[in-house]
């Protein structure tokens, strides 16, 4: 069974928009959340319009931690205080309690979650394959998008990112034949 519940970091979103494939990822079959402090971490003006209408059109839902969870968010932090930040925190704690899956680009922070096994945690690549199985974009798209994102941000894994573009430029020409 798929989860239902996407929390999203704000590498993501930034991703995404990047690409022009944030309005794809909205129409993905989750519900999606963030925190507020992944919000914040949002300073561009067009950027933050851009997330803006998903929270005010009910697309995104924004946890906001009160005193007694700011507390179990600043020992969380504090465990991990020189590996992550208290955004990266933020996310991963309130998938944790919506027993969500974590989406991140932050490759130290997909190690702890991994390590801790508390919850399910993917990148970018998962939201291509998603977008791609529930048809919101092409094979074609998906590789076009994907070796633009890859130009834009050299921190994507090239090899998984490569494996991927061959995978769905081998299917898309089986499918043509």
């Amino acid at each position: 069974m798929k989860q239902k519940y996407i929390v999203s970091d704000t590498n993501i979103f930034l991703d995404l928009m990047s690409v022009d494939l944030l309005a794809a990822f909205f129409s993905l079959s989750f519900e999606f959340h963030t925190t507020d402090f992944v919000i914040a971490e949002i300073k561009n003006g067009e950027q933050r319009k851009k997330i803006d209408e998903y929270v005010e059109n009910g697309k995104l839902f924004i946890t906001q931690f009160d005193n007694s969870e700011m507390k179990e968010l600043n020992d969380y932090h504090n465990s991990y205080w020189n590996k992550i930040s208290i955004q990266d925190c933020s996310v991963w704690l309130c998938a944790k309690k919506m027993c969500a899956r974590l989406l991140t680009g932050d490759a130290l922070l997909r190690k702890l979650v991994k390590l801790e096994n508390t919850v399910e945690v993917s990148g970018i690549l998962f939201v291509f394959e998603e977008m791609i199985e529930q048809s919101i974009i092409t094979k074609v798209q998906a590789c076009e998008k994907l070796e633009s994102l890859m130009c834009i941000n050299p921190r994507l894994p090239k090899t998984a990112c490569n494996e991927k573009i061959t995978l769905w430029s081998k299917k898309r020409r089986r499918n043509n034949e």
